[in-house]
């Protein structure tokens, strides 16, 4: 790609593009074009693949998630497609109605931080949970992959503001198995780099939910966990000046964020986008027997070695 791709809803830094290409050594328009040629011509020769037809930006980003490895990227990709055959019910369409969708209110800062991270935000202040959160990860789920077309990041920063939730209520819905699918799905699949996570509160029963939200996810990630009293410390990992209005930035409010990503996530364009990549599965009937072998290569599909 020669420029980033424009969204009505992600701003991205001017030498976004240029930094991050650099840090992979892909900042060469032929290094990164064979590198994505490699990975579609394995792509073309895996049988067990259903979806073959991917665009060179969409497997320039499965690149960039992977530090610019085409063997790492070969693994996320056919993950990724096994998990939607695995996990089929976290992709499905989801209820924009359900409260679930609308009653947690979350989406992505239009800009980006200085080193070109981008802070995905959720504030969940419900105090009687009557709903199933289902729902809630289809939606999450589309999110992540409306990233992976349209954003060009260095990692994701996640921040979640319960500072107005009932906890013990919260903890009678909370199902540690759906965390662990799709932390699974999120960064083993899409290999999204989720570089810390906080998490606002001053409740005194926050222990006990990192302990359990722990067990959902890779103990690296485990330990990127950081717990805030207030919202002030939380400036120390995001600039203030890129935060919602109602978090002291001068972005929009939270609120009409979260609408302005529903919009784009149910847009007639995004949803033939989502059907089409649910066929981006696997069939397991055909998948060859030696899996081992399948993220050795195959020849031709070595990248050349540059001398200096």
């Amino acid at each position: 790609m020669d420029s980033l791709t424009v969204s009505p809803i992600l701003q991205h830094n001017a030498d976004a593009l240029q930094y991050i290409r650099r840090q992979y050594n892909l900042d060469l328009p032929e290094r990164i074009q064979e590198s994505v040629n490699i990975l579609s011509d394995w792509i073309n020769k895996q049988d067990h693949l259903v979806k073959k037809n991917y665009g060179s930006d969409y497997l320039e980003r499965i690149l960039i998630n992977c530090k610019g490895s085409v063997e790492k990227a070969k693994m996320k990709l056919d993950k990724l497609c096994s998990l939607r055959t695995a996990l089929p019910i976290y992709f499905e369409p989801f209820d924009r109605k359900h409260p679930a969708v609308n009653k947690i209110v979350d989406g992505f800062l239009p800009k980006m931080t200085p080193d070109h991270c981008r802070v995905f935000l959720l504030r969940n202040n419900i105090q009687k949970f009557d709903f199933v959160l289902l729902d809630f990860y289809r939606a999450l789920i589309a999110k992540v992959e409306y990233l992976q077309t349209h954003d060009y990041n260095n990692g994701i920063i996640v921040i979640f503001d319960y500072r107005g939730l009932n906890i013990l209520d919260f903890m009678k819905i909370f199902n540690i198995t759906e965390i662990e699918d799709n932390t699974n799905i999120i960064t083993e699949g899409y290999g999204m780099r989720i570089k810390s996570i906080h998490i606002i509160t001053s409740s005194n029963l926050i222990d006990m939910v990192v302990s359990i939200i722990k067990q959902g996810m890779s103990e690296k990630l485990g330990k990127r966990i950081n717990v805030h009293k207030s919202l002030d410390s939380i400036y120390n990992f995001v600039p203030k000046d890129i935060m919602p209005e109602d978090y002291g930035g001068s972005e929009k409010t939270l609120q009409q964020l979260h609408e302005n990503l529903l919009n784009e996530l149910t847009s007639y364009k995004f949803k033939n986008h989502l059907t089409d990549m649910r066929n981006a599965c696997t069939n397991e009937i055909v998948r060859r027997e030696n899996i081992q072998n399948q993220y050795l290569g195959i020849p031709g599909s070595f990248r050349k070695l540059a001398v200096d």
